[in-house]
C-alpha cells in the first residue's frame, strides 16, 4: 500500500498526529537504582556467551567458522576451526543472531548452512537475493534487499526471510517464511528488534517519516498479530532521526504461552526515536503492540558520535529494560524510567557538559563529559578536556575511568566490571578509549595504548573484550586477521590488562592446537567477515567485504551503508 493508504488505520493516525508540546522540568536526583537483572535472560542464559559462534570468513572459494568447542565434541581448545568449500568466492557473508545458521550470498543466490549439522549441509534460499542488510536480534531472521546497489538502487525492495529450521514452523498461510517488507515505499531499516523492524522514509529537507514493521509477531502481545506482517505502520514525522532502538520485552514462553513458535524469543515492548540534535532535540517513544505512543519529551539519546549507531558494549536501555539514558537540552544526564515516564538526573550540566551515555551489560552507565580545567600556569585561562565516566546505578557512585587532560572518546566497554576473586571485592570499571590511537583506561591510571591496526571490538558477555585485529600486508609479511582477547587482572592490587596470553586458543581439523586464531591472506583478496557479538544487546548489522580501496572494510559493523539513506 501507498502513503495514501495509511489514512484508513486510525491507530497509525493517533500515534503519528501527536505534537510535541511535553516541555523538560527540573528534574529530582536519581535515587539508588537495581538495573542490572533482565527478563530476558532466560533466553540468553540458553544461548552461549554471544552466541557458539564466533566469527565466520573467506577470502576466496572457502569459509573457515570459528566456534566453541561444544557440539564439535571433544577438544583440547576453547575454540574449534572448521572449513567449507565453495565453488567461488562469496560476495556477503552473515550470521543469525543466534549463531547457529550462516548464510552466504554468490551474486543474487543465497545459501544457509545449519552450523550445528555434522555435514554442514548447504540449502538454497529462494528468491533475489542482492544484498544482506542484517539479522533480528532473536532467532534466525534475516532482512535483505533486492536490486544491485541495495539502496541506492531505484526499485530496490526489502525482503524478510526465515533461515533457521524450517521444521520448526508451524502451518500456517500467516507464518510465512519469506515476504517483502515495506508495501513499496522507499523505506531505510535503522533498527532491529527481536521480532520486528523500524526503517525510515525521507521525505526531503530534513524531515523524515518512521515506520514499524512487523516481522515475526509475538500472537498474544502485538495488537495485530501476523495480520500485517511486512505492512509499514506510521509511528512519527519529524527532523532526521539519529537514534531508534527497539526495547525487549519478556518471551511469550515467560508470559506463559510456551507454545508458540520462537516461544524463548524475547517480545519487543518499546521503539525510542530521538528526532533532531541538540538542543532541539526530542525523544519520543512508542508502543510495539499497538503502535500508539507513550512519551514525547526534550532530549536526546547519544550512544555513538556516528547516527544509529552504538559504542561496541554500550546500549541506551538498562539491561533489566526499566531504564534509558539520554542528555538534557541544558547537558545534563538523566534516566528516564520506560514504565512510568519519569525521569531522574544522574549528574547535571553545572558539573559539565555531558556528550554521550548508555548501559553496559551488568547496569553501568559509562559517558562522556566536556570539562574545563584551569591550566597549570597562572593564567586565568582554561582548557576543555573530554573525560571518560563510569556511574553505578546502586551505589549512586561515579569513577573516573579517565582523569588525564586530553580529548578522550569511549571506543569499546566490557560487559562486565572486572570483580576478580574475592566476593567482597568492588567491582572496577574499564573502557577502551580513544586519543590519537586506542587506549586501555581504568580508574587511577594513565591510559595504556594498545597496539593493534586496525580492531574491531567483541563484547561477548563476560568481564573481557574480544577484538578482531586486521594487519595490513608489508613488503615481506601477507596481511593477517588474528582474533585477541582483553583480559582485565589485578597486579600488585592494580588493575592491568593481559593483551597476548588470554587470546582463545583453537584446534583446528587436524586437531593441532593453535595459540589463538590468526588467517593471513592477500592484501589483494576480497575478505568477507560476520562476527558474534553479545546476544540480544547488539544489532547483527551485515559487514561489507573488503575491497582494494577499503581493504578493512570487513571490520565496519555498523549500518550498512545502503541504509544510511540518500
Amino acid at each position: 500500500m501507498g502513503i495514501g493508504d495509511l489514512v484508513g488505520l486510525s491507530h497509525v493516525l493517533t500515534a503519528a498526529a501527536v505534537t510535541l508540546t511535553v516541555s523538560a522540568c527540573d528534574l529530582e536526583p536519581c535515587e539508588s537504582l537495581d538495573l542490572s537483572d533482565t527478563h530476558t535472560r532466560g533466553y540468553e542464559q540458553s544461548q552461549q556467551p554471544g552466541g557458539p559462534t564466533v566469527i565466520v570468513l573467506s577470502d576466496g572459494s572457502q569459509i573457515k567458522i570459528v566456534r566453541a568447542c561444544t557440539g564439535f565434541g571433544e577438544c583440547e581448545a576453547e575454540l574449534a576451526l572448521h572449513t567449507i568449500n565453495l565453488e567461488a568466492a562469496p560476495d556477503q557473508l552473515m550470521l543469525t543472531a543466534s549463531g547457529r545458521f550462516l548464510t552466504y550470498r554468490l551474486g543474487s543466490e543465497a545459501q544457509r548452512v545449519d552450523l550445528d549439522a555434522p555435514d554442514l549441509g548447504q540449502f538454497g534460499v529462494p528468491g533475489a537475493v542482492d544484498e544482506l542488510i542484517g539479522s533480528l536480534r532473536g532467532g534466525d531472521w534475516l532482512i535483505y534487499r533486492t536490486g544491485h546497489g541495495g539502496g541506492q538502487t531505484e526499485g530496490s525492495e526489502l525482503w524478510a526471510v526465515y533461515v533457521g529450521d524450517t521444521d520448526d514452523l508451524p502451518e500456517d498461510e500467516l507464518t510465512a517464511p519469506q515476504f517483502r517488507i515495506g508495501s513499496g515505499l522507499d523505506l531505510r531499516v535503522v533498527a532491529m528488534g527481536h521480532r520486528h523492524v523500524v526503517a525510515r522514509r525521507s521525505l526531503g529537507d530534513g524531515r523524515e517519516e518512521l515506520y514499524l514493521v512487523r516481522v515475526a509477531p509475538a500472537y498474544h502481545v502485538d495488537t495485530y498479530g501476523s495480520s500485517t506482517r511486512g505492512d509499514p505502520l506510521l509511528l512519527a514525522r519529524g527532523q532526521t532521526f539519529r537514534r531508534v532502538m527497539i526495547t525487549d520485552g519478556p518471551s511469550p514462553a515467560q508470559r506463559g504461552d510456551p507454545w508458540e513458535f520462537q516461544h524463548e524469543v524475547p517480545t519487543d515492548a518499546q521503539v525510542v526515536a530521538t528526532s533532531g540534535a541538540g538542543s532541539s532535540a526530542r525523544t519520543l517513544i512508542y508502543s510495539v503492540a499497538d503502535t500508539t505512543q507513550i512519551a514525547n519529551f526534550e532530549g536526546e539519546v547519544v550512544t555513538s558520535r556516528n547516527d544509529l549507531e552504538d559504542v561496541p558494549g554500550l546500549s541506551p536501555v538498562s539491561p533489566d529494560g526499566t531504564h534509558l539514558a539520554y542528555i538534557t537540552p541544558r547537558g545534563s544526564l538523566a534516566l528516564r524510567n520506560l514504565e512510568d515516564q519519569r525521569s531522574c538526573m544522574v549528574r547535571p550540566a553545572s558539573a559539565s557538559r555531558h556528550l554521550l551515555a548508555g548501559f553496559a551489560a551488568d547496569g553501568t552507565v559509562y559517558f562522556e563529559s566536556e570539562e574545563r580545567r584551569p591550566q597549570p600556569s597562572q593564567q586565568p585561562s582554561s582548557s576543555v578536556t573530554e573525560l571518560v565516566y563510569a556511574y553505578d546505578p546502586l551505589a549512586r557512585e561515579f569513577t573516573a575511568v579517565t582523569d588525564e587532560p586530553g580529548v578522550w572518546r569511549l571506543q569499546a566497554v566490557p560487559p562486565q566490571r572486572y570483580v576478580g576473586d574475592q566476593d567482597d571485592a568492588e567491582p572496577i570499571p574499564w573502557a577502551v578509549v580513544g586519543l590519537d590511537g586506542d587506549h586501555l583506561a581504568r580508574p587511577g591510571q594513565s591510559p595504556t595504548s594498545l597496539s593493534y591496526k586496525e580492531a574491531s571490538f567483541l563484547p561477548r558477555g563476560d568481564e573481557t573484550l574480544w577484538v578482531l585485529e586486521a594487519e595490513p600486508e608489508t613488503y615481506n609479511e601477507e596481511s593477517r586477521l588474528t582474533l585477541h582477547r582483553i583480559q582485565p587482572e589485578l597486579v600488585g592490587g592494580v588493575l592491568a590488562f593481559d593483551t597476548e596470553d588470554a587470546d582463545p586458543t583453537v584446534q583446528d581439523a587436524s586437531e593441532t592446537l593453535h595459540a589463538r586464531f590468526s588467517h593471513e591472506y592477500s592484501g589483494t583478496a576480497r575478505v568477507c567477515v560476520s562476527a558474534s557479538q553479545s546476544a540480544s544487546r547488539t544489532t547483527p548489522w551485515a559487514t561489507q567485504c573488503s575491497s582494494p580501496s577499503e581493504p578493512e572494510q570487513f571490520l565496519d559493523n555498523g549500518l550498512p551503508e545502503a541504509e544510511q539513506g540518500p
